[in-house]
């Protein structure tokens, strides 16, 4: 589920609209159904009526998906970023070698697209 918010109806609907879009370009991933709400007035937050914003719009978007495997659906949740999950099956899944680090690979490549993009940075930690 993806939950936004904007000040303007047109742009909230255009986001959505155009994230499902790049959602179902996905390679591994089956869109079982989605269904997007209509904008609707909310309360505004304490972070919009400190600029003065007394308007906010919120739409929601809910996908259904099957995804391949579990790298497809950790790429999947990492560049769309749901507001909330819910993983109905399988109950457990057992990794490899191979597919845990395929996996952690995955990660480290996202991460480091993030960085270079100006969106994030690598922290070190002493241990």
């Amino acid at each position: 589920m993806f939950d936004t918010q904007a000040v303007d109806k047109t742009v909230l609907k255009g986001l959505l609209s155009g994230l499902l879009n790049k959602m179902k370009l996905i390679k591994d991933v089956k869109f079982i159904s989605d269904s997007l709400t209509e904008p609707e007035p909310i309360e505004p937050s304490e972070q919009f009526t400190k600029k003065g914003i007394t308007k906010v719009f919120s739409q929601v978007l809910e996908v259904e998906i099957l995804a391949k495997d579990f790298e497809t659906l950790l790429y999947f949740v990492i560049t769309f970023g749901p507001t909330t999950l819910d993983v109905l099956a399988p109950k457990s899944i057992k990794f490899d070698m191979r597919q845990m680090q395929n996996t952690l690979i995955l990660v480290s490549e996202l991460m480091h697209s993030y960085a270079a993009a100006g969106a994030g940075g690598m922290v070190l930690t002493k241990v």
